[in-house]
């Protein structure tokens, strides 16, 4: 059965067990009070089809990295992101995330860039409903090839996505339309479907 839960803004352990889990957790500023998504929370989504919702918010006085926190067998990776500081960018360091597919910004502000490091899995890059800039940063190992494929989910992104080191991208458009951009080192291939 489908579950919701929140993090809390002490360390959580969360066992989504079976079914389709929703986990949702906030970063206030740089782990400002309220924050609730923090290093020590381990948090596992089981079988089924989860999604870890993130919501950034408050304002940054300088960059900023989210780290220390476990996340394994939770498939979508989304981020709500309204950080109000135009010069600073949160960092979601995924160094002990595992089993994730997705992974992106799901709704933001002009304000709002973060970068995805440590990125250890191929995940389908999503970029839907907003403004904010994306730097998605593989581990070496996963982009060592020539025949690198990145697939990107978009639906009313219009800012920059930057992901380095693939040769093909493949673009699904859906919903209202996209002015958004991708930036990239290596490709040579460019494929856009849907909308």
């Amino acid at each position: 059965s489908a579950t919701t839960s929140n993090l809390t803004t002490g360390t959580d352990t969360i066992d989504g067990g079976s079914g389709t889990n929703t986990i949702g957790g906030v970063v206030y500023g740089a782990l400002g009070t309220g924050t609730t998504f923090q290093p020590g929370d381990v948090i596992d989504g089981g079988d089924g089809t989860d999604t870890l919702k993130l919501n950034l918010s408050g304002t940054l006085t300088a960059d900023y990295t989210i780290s220390g926190i476990e996340v394994k067998n939770v498939e979508n990776l989304e981020v709500n992101s309204f950080q109000t500081a135009n010069g600073f960018d949160h960092t979601v360091d995924l160094a002990l995330a595992t089993g994730y597919t997705s992974l992106g910004l799901n709704s933001s502000a002009a304000t709002g860039d973060i970068v995805w490091d440590n990125v250890k899995e191929k995940a389908t890059v999503i970029a839907k409903t907003g403004g904010a800039d994306q730097t998605v940063t593989y581990a070496a190992a996963l982009t060592a090839g020539a025949a690198d494929t990145q697939h990107f989910e978009v639906n009313g992104y219009t800012g920059n996505t930057t992901v380095a080191g693939v040769e093909t991208i493949s673009v699904n458009s859906t919903g209202t339309k996209s002015t958004g951009s991708i930036t990239t080192t290596a490709a040579t291939s460019l494929t856009i479907t849907g909308d």
